[in-house]
């Protein structure tokens, strides 16, 4: 278990944690063509690169700390869609939550409101037998 830690450099809700792991898998990939290939142009570039950005400071520094948070975090911030995915009668905000309910499913190891590093998900996803 990760040391307690209160700071932190950024915010991470549960479906961009597991964002993370393809990231990881291929750091030289295109992420910005695949990212298109699945969502299509849902997101703005601006966003996407902001996005890959945030993955790409994760790879490059292990010491990094996140706050794994439920809700808006540092990605859903910068968005265009924020106020539609946080918005109870909106479809978006039902997509989002179903992404963040099965990507929970899935790391109930961390627990919302406590501070991780990048290594830290590197450790879990390797015990998990995702890399």
């Amino acid at each position: 278990m990760e040391k307690k830690l209160s700071k932190y450099e950024i915010e991470l809700r549960p479906h961009h944690v597991l964002r993370y792991i393809n990231y990881i898998k291929n750091p030289k990939a295109n992420h910005f063509a695949e990212f298109r290939k699945i969502k299509g142009d849902f997101h703005s570039d601006k966003l996407v690169k902001h996005w890959i950005n945030t993955l790409k400071s994760l790879f490059e520094n292990p010491k990094l700390r996140f706050k794994y948070v439920q809700g808006i975090d540092s990605i859903c911030k910068k968005c265009e869609h924020n106020k539609e995915c946080h918005d109870k009668d909106h479809e978006y905000y039902k997509i989002v939550k179903k992404a963040d309910k099965d990507a929970i499913k899935n790391i109930l190891e961390l627990e919302f409101g406590k501070v991780y590093t990048a290594k830290f998900l590197w450790e879990l996803f390797r015990r998990k037998g995702w890399l």
